[in-house]
């Protein structure tokens, strides 16, 4: 579902968002319009949520490419067909669209499992990992944090001053 988040201080539209969509990084910016401080609710610091399970599903990725493959099949098998019911433009239009998703489709799935399978990912997670550590060990960051609403901001004082 798309959301739209607005600044807390003056209420001007900032961006609109998914919220499913996630991010990793520093969760405080500054509002482009008064300069006030917020939490991006597309950010999230690793080192409290964690990694999202569905990261390194590999089985995922496969059945993502056999989704792929089925509609590039079916793609190209509609580029010969003649007489379907719909308009010129449409006929020629339908079987190029469903045959470059179907390749996209397939492409990102074999990405996304060299990338798992070569530890390059893994790797990635780790450094957003040591990154969010970092920011959470300082006391002005999980200040701010609460500050600005953050609910968790109290438990994290003395789980991340080690």
């Amino acid at each position: 579902m798309e959301l739209e988040f607005h600044c807390p201080k003056c209420n001007k539209k900032l961006f609109n968002y998914y919220s499913r969509e996630r991010k990793f990084g520093p969760m405080i910016y500054n509002c482009k319009h008064c300069g006030g401080r917020y939490i991006d609710p597309r950010y999230h610091e690793l080192a409290i949520d964690g990694i999202p399970k569905d990261v390194f599903n590999i089985p995922q990725f496969i059945i993502t490419f056999i989704i792929g493959a089925l509609l590039l099949w079916r793609g190209i098998y509609l580029f010969g067909v003649e007489f379907l019911n719909m308009p010129d433009f449409m006929q020629k239009f339908l079987p190029v669209v469903i045959t470059v998703v179907g390749i996209g489709m397939m492409i990102g799935s074999v990405v996304e499992i060299i990338l798992i399978k070569t530890g390059i990912k893994e790797k990635k997670y780790i450094r957003l990992y040591n990154e969010s550590l970092e920011r959470l060990k300082k006391d002005s960051y999980i200040d701010e944090l609460y500050m600005l609403g953050y609910k968790r901001a109290s438990e994290m004082r003395e789980e991340f001053k080690r």
